[in-house]
């Protein structure tokens, strides 16, 4: 057994090392300003990644149990500072008015994934190796 495990111990020490020296060249490799996509490709990236994630949004609110629970009627705001629903009564048709509050968030896009995603995998592999859970 102990010789399996000390097999087994050169073995993942030998592809942690081949690993380690593939992950510099890759690293020396990113630097190149020369091999670093154009800002029209990123742009045309961007537009794809857009239109990619408005067909999902499309086809999860059409798929979607909570959608089915309104029977489709769904509003969607795009300007303004009030919502406006008109109430049916029997006596007539009222409109009520309600004020939108304001409302601000930010989110840091995980820009890694796009510039270089497999780096990114990379680096997830190694932490995984090293035994970070989080």
């Amino acid at each position: 057994k102990k010789l399996a495990s000390k097999r087994t111990t050169e073995f993942l020490n030998g592809l942690l090392e081949s690993f380690n020296k593939h992950q510099e060249a890759l690293n020396k490799a990113a630097k190149v300003k020369e091999l670093w996509p154009s800002e029209q490709d990123r742009f045309s990236y961007n537009k794809h990644y857009s239109q990619l994630m408005k067909e999902a949004w499309k086809n999860s609110r059409k798929e979607s149990f909570f959608s089915s629970l309104f029977f489709g009627n769904e509003q969607v705001l795009l300007y303004g500072n009030k919502s406006i629903q008109y109430i049916h009564h029997n006596d007539g048709m009222k409109r009520h008015e309600m004020p939108l509050q304001e409302h601000r968030h930010t989110v840091e896009p995980a820009i890694l994934d796009r510039l270089n995603p497999h780096g990114l995998q990379n680096r997830l592999w190694e932490y995984k190796i090293e035994g970070c859970d989080k």
